[in-house]
């Protein structure tokens, strides 16, 4: 059958691929055995190509393609001239590069103990005899789609080898280690596996990749033909390496404790590859990546199998090709479309014939191999020698010496001689000649050494001395040994050591060869120093220090003595024994806490006894202070230590400038008690620098324990700030009526009690709204009281609850509202009810003593109204009105307005005194607004052509209900801006702008009634809180009244507000 050009082009480049393999095949077996054996991998993988391709044309082609006789064998084809076709050319280039990878898996499976000339043998016997025969069963007449083998004429599909080539190499592989047996130190006696690692993993890596694309080749050009198909099949191979890899990830990731090895994301790529061989032209991607994800936990299986059987595959070729090839074949018949593959069997008899492959291939495989290599054993031997494996077959089998082989060569013979001057031959310009050339310079460095050690034992002035380990018989004295003990090296040599110590030594009262042995061991297990006394030859005695070592040569062995007379340093101990005594005296008796400071910021280990008074701790040696100092300052303070201590020991900054930052001059520390309290200390510490050289060593630190001073000072401070705060509520109340100032003491006191009854009655709730709602009241309250206080001119009240509305709003921001918020507020409520408490004992006073002049106290506040101004006060709503006149005058003095408060209109007769405070609230909120929204500044009058003086009037009528009084409040000011509301409405964003756009004039002005509205650019004092219309709102109605309002653009501003005569 003649082929298009264009497939003969496609079966020639896909051979190509397919040849890829071999090198991909050197590559992977070479990185994962040994270095000592590359060179033998490698040469197997160039060696085997060769065989199988000259016997693959002489007899192999012609078995396995040439015409069937009875399915069973091809009659010819063989030696084939390639005259007939170009097609016939390509088609045996591409086969022989199968029969070539069939041939290669066995080399790596029994790579590092198979002889050379046995597996060239076994090569020549798969290549021309196992291989050609199953591939006529299975393939002979594939080319044509007309198939003769007698497993093909039964259904039996393997489209690119997973059977014929790759289990064909499995088995091969199978037969050859269980003859050979595993590699040495493989398994351990109990037969625990023991890994051997790869010699250059990156290079297995490369080899895995190389297969890998030689695979597009081996699947795709299995097509023979360049068709539709080519695309699919090509993916279908990518897609199941890729999952097999990822399949080997995840059983290592399970078996290996989430240790993944490499060779089994390798492997596990290379079985899935093997596994699809068999169906890439008839399956899906979806069961591609199956079939690979399957693969996976079949090689995993099937290597853990062998190990459990103590088989020794080298690169698990068996599991891969084996166990992938196996799978693959029986996959066919579980994932292949059934019309594309054509052979028009159920599921069932394809599944039979599919495992009726597998069997024969195993079968002829594993008995002609086995075969052939028992009778190879019996003659050539199959495996190396011990010696020659540990050597490496690089060498055993080929004499392939190398660079780093001649270095260790060299470095035996260094060794074994003890030549020091000796040198390793260096090759330049390679690896191993620049290892060559750094142990020669590391030998260099050592003979140098030696020579030294010899110059320091010679001139050294300690005693060195060597012994015999059994009598203690010395060997050699150095030159210092001699002059230490006043003796010649002629007169030691060969006498006991022992007569050169005391008799009394130890604590021995006789000083003999057994405690000397005694105290030479525990000095030679130690490692420690021993003191001993030492005798000279002409008797008198001295301290020395004694180390002891023991040296092994071989089946010899001697010890070396180092003896240093030690009297000076015994005389200069004594002497700081005594120093240390009469610092500690010092230490002891000291009421100050001293000590130094390193640049750790350590605390030395001499310091006084009052320091550890001061920190209640004993354990101060070496503490961190900064440590210490977490434990009792705020995290803000600590940081200032800390970089104040750092500053101390930085050389270049001047330390009179640095100790002006000093924030330990007074500090205030917590300790804990071992009740869990907390007590409170005030110390004062004092740092100078100690030099040492060109730097900052130590810092002598001083702490004295200043509490008692820091409290009486404040004792005194706070007596004082009570006397002047006492003082100045005297003067602020002086200047007011007390018969005004008792209601407003009354009721502030009042409504402190209501705030404080609010939050007790608050206080199991838990819910933030319930919070924010209570705190809402609670400031109503407070604002009240703000202007009340106002209204009296209480300045320093006014304040006060203006800091608490603060507060409150602060409080009320927080995205979360907790019960321990309130803390400070009621140490600010708290605060305000002493205040309270403090008026009214004064107002007590005055009251009692009438005759004190209200002016006294130099207030500076505006004179009060003038007499024919001001009513009799007949009746407590008198007093109200007389307030409003008052408070008018001096709010507008510090608003620079001019205002007057005309209430001529208002008829005190009418009023109930049962809504005397509430009328009173609502007139003081209504006029404090007429006078910061409603009346202008005199320049902004007369440009209005208005005059300078503004005029606010109070007016009580009779109203069309029965049992109602109306009382109007008026102003003759700009009147309410409803534009200034509408837009600063929009700002606020809590209403609609296109709503905001198309409501009345009317509907805007009520906005002002809203909570928290307010139309200031600013809160002061007087405005800006958008409290007192919520509040007058709010008191109206629960007293049963209404308000209602009506304004003159630029003219005037009215408030109406009713309420029953009767409560």
């Amino acid at each position: 059958m003649e082929k298009s050009l264009i497939d003969v082009m496609w079966v020639l480049v896909t051979a190509g691929l397919v040849f890829v393999m071999q090198p991909g095949f050197a590559c992977l077996e070479s990185g994962l055995t040994r270095s000592k054996n590359s060179i033998n991998v490698a040469v197997k993988n160039v060696t085997d190509a060769m065989i199988a391709l000259i016997l693959f044309w002489l007899v192999g082609f012609g078995i396995m393609f040439g015409i069937s006789e009875s399915g069973i064998v091809g009659t010819n084809e063989f030696m084939i001239p390639f005259t007939e076709s170009s097609w016939n050319v390509a088609f045996f280039l591409f086969q022989a590069m199968f029969v070539a990878t069939a041939a290669t898996i066995v080399s790596g499976a029994v790579a590092e103990r198979m002889k050379f000339e046995a597996y060239l043998v076994m090569t020549a016997v798969i290549s021309a005899l196992v291989y050609p025969f199953f591939g006529h069963w299975a393939w002979n007449g594939a080319m044509t789609d007309q198939y003769t083998g007698w497993l093909g004429q039964l259904g039996f599909r393997d489209f690119a080898g997973s059977t014929v080539v790759h289990s064909i190499g499995g088995w091969a592989s199978l037969a050859a280690l269980l003859l050979i047996g595993p590699r040495a130190g493989r398994f351990n006696e109990a037969g625990v596996p023991r890994q051997i690692p790869g010699s250059n993993i990156p290079l297995a890596a490369l080899g895995v990749l190389l297969l890998w694309f030689g695979w597009f080749g081996f699947n795709g050009g299995s097509t023979l033909g360049l068709t539709e198909r080519v695309p699919m099949i090509i993916v279908n191979t990518f897609l199941a390496g890729a999952a097999g890899g990822l399949s080997g990830i995840l059983m290592g990731y399970i078996a290996n404790r989430k240790v993944i090895s490499v060779d089994l994301i390798f492997n596990g790529s290379l079985a899935g590859l093997v596994s699809v061989t068999a169906s890439a032209n008839v399956i899906s991607p979806l069961s591609a990546v199956l079939i690979g994800l399957i693969a996976g936990p079949v090689f995993f299986s099937l290597h853990r199998l062998l190990l459990r059987f103590r088989i020794d595959d080298a690169i698990d070729a068996v599991p891969v090709h084996l166990g992938g090839g196996i799978w693959g074949t029986i996959a066919v018949a579980i994932f292949a479309d059934y019309d594309t593959l054509g052979t028009g069997l159920s599921f069932g008899s394809q599944l039979g014939v599919q495992l009726l492959g597998v069997a024969v291939a195993g079968l002829w495989t594993f008995l002609i191999v086995f075969t052939v290599l028992w009778i190879v054993n019996k003659f050539l031997k199959l495996r190396v020698s011990a010696e020659d494996e540990h050597i490496g077959l690089n060498v055993s089998e080929h004499g392939a010496t190398t660079e780093i082989l001649d270095l260790f060569m060299a470095m035996d013979q260094q060794a074994k001689t003890g030549d020091m001057s000796l040198r390793v031959p260096v090759e330049p310009f390679t690896e191993v000649g620049q290892i060559a050339n750094r142990y020669n310079k590391v030998m260099e460095a050592l003979e140098k050494a030696i020579r030294k050690t010899e110059a320091i034992v010679t001139t050294a002035l300690d005693g060195i001395i060597t012994f015999t380990p059994d009598r203690y018989e010395i060997l050699t004295v150095n030159p210092g040994g001699q002059a230490m003990f006043k003796i010649n090296e002629q007169d030691l040599a060969g006498t006991s050591l022992i007569r050169l110590f005391d008799h009394e030594n130890a604590g021995y009262k006789e000083f003999n060869e057994r405690r000397a042995e005694e105290v030479f061991r525990k000095v030679e297990e130690t490692g420690t120093p021993v003191e001993l006394v030492g005798k000279r030859a002409d008797g008198s005695v001295f301290p020395m220090e004694v180390i002891v070592t023991k040296a092994d040569l071989g089946f010899e062995s001697f010890y070396t003595g180092m003896f240093r007379d030690i009297t000076d340093r015994k005389e200069a101990e004594a002497a700081i024994l005594a120093a240390k005594k009469e610092t500690d005296d010092i230490l002891y008796n000291i009421n100050e806490g001293i000590f130094l400071l390193n640049e750790k910021f350590e605390i030395g280990s001499q310091h006084s006894l009052a320091l550890r008074k001061i920190f209640r701790r004993q354990d101060l040696t070496q503490m961190n202070l900064l440590l210490l100092f977490s434990k009792l300052v705020p995290a803000k303070i600590y940081q200032s230590i800390q970089d104040y201590l750092e500053l101390m020991f930085q050389l270049d900054i001047d330390e009179d400038i640095v100790n002006n930052l000093n924030p330990l001059k007074q500090i205030e520390v917590n300790f804990e008690e071992e009740t869990g309290q907390f007590t409170t200390q005030y110390l004062q510490f004092k740092f100078s620098r100690i030099y040492h050289g060109a730097r900052v060593s130590h810092l002598m630190t001083t702490v004295s324990d200043v509490t008692e001073q820091v409290l009486l000072a404040r004792e005194l401070k706070a007596s004082e700030e009570r006397t002047k705060n006492q003082m100045s509520l005297l003067f602020n109340i002086l200047h007011i009526d007390p018969q005004q100032l008792k209601p407003f003491v009354e009721e502030s006191d009042e409504s402190v009690r209501k705030i404080k009854s609010t939050l007790k009655a608050a206080a199991d709730k838990a819910i933030a709204d319930d919070y924010y709602l209570l705190l809402t009241d609670i400031y109503r309250i407070v604002h009240n009281i703000k202007g009340n206080a106002s209204i009296l001119d209480l300045k320093f009240f006014a304040e006060s609850a203006h800091e608490l509305e603060d507060m409150i709003r602060e409080v009320q921001s927080k995205p979360s509202i907790k019960g321990e918020d309130f803390i400070t507020l009621l140490f600010k409520i708290s605060e305000l009810e002493s205040n309270i408490d403090d008026i009214k004992a004064l107002v007590g006073r005055l009251m009692a003593y009438q005759g004190v002049s209200r002016s006294a106290g130099g207030t500076e506040s505006p004179a009060p109204a003038p007499a024919s101004e001001r009513r009799a006060p007949d009746r407590q709503v008198d007093l109200v009105i007389n307030q409003l006149n008052d408070a008018a005058r001096k709010l507008s003095a510090g608003l620079n307005k001019k205002v007057e408060f005309n209430s001529k209109q208002f008829e005190a007769s009418v009023v109930p005194d049962n809504q005397v405070p509430l009328i009173r609230d609502v007139l003081i909120q209504l006029m404090r607004n007429s006078l910061v929204h409603g009346i202008e500044s005199p320049d902004e009058r007369t440009r209005a052509g208005k005059p300078v003086t503004g005029t606010i009037s109070v007016i009580t009528s009779v109203t069309e209900e029965p049992g109602y009084l109306a009382i109007k409040i008026r102003d003759d000011g700009r009147g309410l801006q409803i534009e200034k509301i509408r837009q600063k409405a929009i700002e606020m964003g809590k209403w609609n702008e296109g709503q905001l756009r198309a409501m009345p004039a009317g509907q805007v002005a009520k906005l002002i009634f809203e909570p928290g509205f307010s139309t200031a650019d600013e809160v002061t004092m007087d405005a800006g809180r958008g409290v007192g219309m919520d509040l007058i709102r709010k008191n109206v109605t629960q007293a049963g009244g209404k308000i209602s309002m009506s304004s003159g653009p630029g003219k005037f501003c009215e408030f109406t507000i009713k309420l029953p005569l009767k409560s």
